[in-house]
């Protein structure tokens, strides 16, 4: 005969709170059906506090469940490895607010209008950025690069003693040894104090309204703090990139 599992419930309730009936509630099929499903309540419920890993453990129950200090060592030194720290300019390079992808096939140093050179550690550099036509005339390249505008870069030695930064160096190396080359730039204005001033804020009509607000006096430049190489043609091969 089936058993009624609210007429089971029930009896397990009226057992449990009332022990000193002495008419059982439940006969013996039924109370050992009763143990059977209170042991896998117990399973699953260990089962269920077994899949808690170390790191979801509270401080309480990772004494309670006895861990020992080497695997939380070990946890530690897991969560390491698959964190590796990162240098100081890899996180720039993250951050950073400005890229510019384009040609780059001569680069020299930086100088003043008389023609002195600026710095030992700063680099200038003309980068161009193209778009492609399709001129649809029947050649073997349908496709001409056009200069669509030229800009000029500042690269300069910097970093520290630990993390050596020698962009300028670099920059120098690579058109040295290539006839051009495609590089990702990752930069940020720059300009100095002298360079600040104050203007006057206008209306719509170019009127002064009585503020003042702080600009630069000539446009800042842009420093490239480090780049990648996407593409080079070595100076031995005679082809030119066409522009």
């Amino acid at each position: 005969m089936p058993i009624d599992i609210f007429q089971l419930k029930a009896g397990i309730v009226a057992s449990i709170s009332g022990l000193t009936n002495p008419t059982p509630l439940l006969n013996f099929s039924e109370w050992g059906l009763f143990c059977t499903f209170s042991s896998v309540l117990l399973v699953l419920r260990t089962m269920a506090n077994a899949s808690t890993t170390f790191a979801e453990m509270t401080p309480k129950q990772r004494i309670a469940s006895g861990t020992k200090n080497e695997v939380a060592d070990k946890y530690e030194e897991l969560l390491a490895v698959q964190t590796p720290t990162l240098s100081k300019l890899e996180i720039r390079k993250q951050r950073a607010d400005f890229t510019t992808v384009g040609l780059i096939n001569y680069a020299k140093p930086g100088t003043r209008k008389d023609g002195t050179v600026i710095s030992p550690n700063l680099f200038v550099a003309p980068v161009r950025e193209s778009v492609d036509i399709f001129m649809n005339d029947g050649t073997p390249k349908p496709y001409q690069k056009i200069k669509v505008r030229e800009t000029w870069f500042d690269f300069w030695n910097n970093g520290t003693e630990t993390e050596p930064n020698p962009v300028g160096d670099e920059i120098m190396a690579l058109v040295d040894r290539t006839e051009y080359a495609i590089v990702r730039l990752y930069w940020e204005w720059y300009s100095k104090k002298e360079d600040i001033q104050l203007s006057d804020v206008l209306d719509d009509n170019g009127q002064p309204i009585g503020k003042k607000e702080k600009t630069l006096r000539y446009p800042p430049s842009k420093k490239v703090f480090a780049f990648e190489i996407l593409k080079e043609q070595p100076k031995e091969v005679s082809t030119i990139a066409d522009f």
